[in-house]
């Protein structure tokens, strides 16, 4: 994902949080910590993002380099930028599998004059929240 803008045309306002997990890539949605860890954060999944923080930004970053999270006492901590503007204007890709692929082309076989309902042929289900 990526950040467009705000609808109350603020600038973003960015938070940083800790390392809760070994891997982040920046562009995904970030989640209060499953174990309500003061100031962490996990990732959301690709079905929820229930109790969102916001969008990712950095890959952890320690004197303007990347590090990434560590149980060793003493190693420096991975801290993340995160924009956490809940009027946030987000880009995202629309796909149909969770490796990426491209949305599915769908033919209408036929259709109500009123618009409501739709039989197409294709992979999507239209009556589904797919």
């Amino acid at each position: 994902m990526q950040y467009m803008g705000t609808f109350s045309g603020s600038a973003p306002l960015i938070k940083k949080y800790k390392a809760s997990a070994t891997v982040y890539i920046p562009g995904i949605i970030m989640l209060r910590s499953a174990a309500n860890a003061s100031g962490q954060m996990s990732v959301s999944t690709t079905t929820g993002a229930a109790n969102a923080l916001g969008l990712l930004l950095d890959n952890g970053l320690a004197n303007g380099a990347s590090i990434t999270y560590s149980t060793t006492q003493g190693d420096t901590e991975a801290v993340f930028g995160v924009i956490v503007n809940p009027d946030a204007i987000l880009r995202a890709q629309m796909v149909t599998g969770a490796t990426g692929t491209a949305v599915t082309a769908e033919t209408t076989t036929s259709a109500a004059s009123n618009g409501l309902t739709i039989t197409a042929t294709g992979a999507a289900d239209f009556t589904s929240p797919e």
